[in-house]
């Protein structure tokens, strides 16, 4: 049987495993050990691996969509989150030599400022990740760009998984650590406590306790419980029901279980149902749904015949964008250089506005508010005249000059709706204020910032960067909870 673009996700047992185990059943006249019926029944997980190099004739093919996948084939064939994750934790370089001597590596520019053999670290990594796949020379430079953006996430998130597993085992069994106590009163583990519970197989010795005294200070311990907090304020949100499947591949999923296309509306609206298979149309939280009725509203019924691809600059239109520059549903569906064009096209559709001239609008509002308010001081004085049998107009011009007669009402709204203008300004609406309340200049702000009402990495999450049908990563919509 042809292992086509299989991944091994398991390891094989080494002679020496094997052997070990036969003699440990023989001292014990054939009948397994306490402990090891204790370790089968904890049945533990070998770490998913990178997988073999492949001959060219069996790597999957896969295409960027959006900021994920699509593989091709889709049923057996590894994929391409999976083998990043192993990767990136199979060839992470240790350290980085800086000129305030060596640091931990903590980002993907780091492995770019390391190398092995005179090859700099990423570009190691990138050769073995097409060792494992291939895509066509025209779908290569969008590839290229996702992968880019994926390697970057990827890192600060495998350490966020490897700091995890280790706080597990230190605290496994109701065991208690040495601890330091911050001011707050909070408490952690101590930097030697981490350093003692280090994994067996990840980095040297060095690289490991520079990671530790970098979990160890006060910036990081102070992020990482801001981190908390934060994710304890969602409460059971529920964001969507897609585990680690992107919108593509749960399209392709989907086909492949019913034998039709549902499109990648129909891959979203699947991820956000709050009971599959039931059909009642409840989705699993109150945004995505609010969402979901405003496309409906702009489509009407037959979405899924006019629009089975998502569309950023439909759902620019319908739905809006969050901040940072994301769309407001399926962001990760749609491409990088689709949203580049639409931030574009937005932007150049805005009248460019100086700060002179916004301050100029200011001014007019204003100036409009109080001709407003004069105007009701007006009809309320010429109520009371008129009550008592008396001529306004001619009271009016003999008392002040600023409160206009009933035939230049219109001429003193006028008059001031022009002060200040320029030819610049005359006539300038409110576009230029509300895109200046937009979400911003860098629209691809996505990439994890470290100090960010967050933390350094991405503790929230329990995937050890296992099997993609069984992490938990996003489906590109909402962004990683960072802390």
């Amino acid at each position: 049987m042809s292992g086509r673009g299989r991944l091994k996700h398991r390891p094989v047992l080494s002679s020496r495993t094997i052997s070990s185990t036969s003699a440990a059943q023989g001292i014990n006249n054939g009948l397994t050990s306490t402990n090891q019926q204790t370790n089968d029944r904890k049945k533990t997980r070998s770490r998913t691996d990178s997988g073999e190099r492949l001959p060219e004739e069996d790597r999957p093919t896969i295409k960027a969509v959006g900021e994920h996948w699509e593989v091709h084939p889709y049923q057996g064939s590894r994929k391409p989150p999976t083998v990043i994750g192993a990767l990136v934790r199979e060839m992470y370089p240790d350290v980085v030599d800086t000129i305030n001597g060596m640091k931990p590596v903590l980002s993907w520019e780091d492995f770019k400022k390391t190398s092995t053999n005179g090859i700099s670290n990423d570009k190691r990594v990138l050769a073995e990740f097409w060792w494992r796949f291939k895509c066509l020379p025209e779908h290569r430079e969008e590839a290229d760009k996702v992968l880019e953006l994926k390697f970057k996430n990827i890192v600060p998130k495998m350490l966020s998984e490897q700091k995890q597993a280790v706080m597990k085992n230190l605290y496994r069994d109701g065991n208690v650590p040495p601890e330091d106590v911050d001011k707050q009163g909070n408490r952690w583990p101590t930097k030697e406590a981490l350093i003692s519970a280090k994994p067996r197989d990840f980095t040297t010795d060095e690289g490991w306790r520079l990671l530790c005294e970098h979990w160890s200070t006060p910036e990081f311990r102070k992020s990482s419980r801001n981190g908390s907090i934060n994710r304890q304020s969602k409460g059971e949100e529920m964001f969507h029901r897609g585990g680690s499947r992107s919108l593509p591949a749960t399209r392709q999923f989907l086909a492949l279980k019913t034998g039709v296309d549902p499109g990648l509306g129909g891959a979203w609206l699947h991820n956000h149902e709050l009971n599959r298979g039931i059909n009642d149309g409840r989705l699993c939280n109150q945004s995505a749904t609010d969402k979901w009725k405003e496309w409906k509203k702009k489509h009407g019924p037959n979405w899924k015949v006019e629009h089975p691809d998502l569309d950023g600059a439909v759902i620019y239109e319908s739905v809006g964008r969050m901040p940072h520059g994301k769309l407001a549903i399926a962001d990760g569906a749609i491409s990088i250089t689709e949203k580049e064009a639409i931030k574009t096209r937005k932007r150049s559709a805005q009248p460019y506005a100086t700060a002179r001239e916004k301050r100029l609008e200011r001014d007019n509002e204003q100036l409009r508010n109080e001709n407003s308010a004069l105007q009701e001081v007006q009809r309320v004085l010429r109520a009371l005249v008129a009550k008592g049998g008396m001529d306004y107009d001619a009271l009016a011009q003999g008392t002040t000059t600023n409160l206009g007669t009933s035939e230049s009402e219109i001429g003193f709204a006028r008059e001031h709706d022009s002060v200040g203008q320029t030819e610049t300004n005359k006539g300038y609406n409110n576009s230029a204020r509300e895109y200046n309340h937009e979400d911003g200049d860098d629209y691809y702000n996505d990439e994890y910032n470290h100090k960010d009402g967050g933390d350094y990495y991405n503790d929230g999450e329990d995937c050890i960067l296992e099997d993609e049908e069984e992490c938990g990563n996003n489906d590109g919509e909402d962004p990683f909870d960072f802390w």
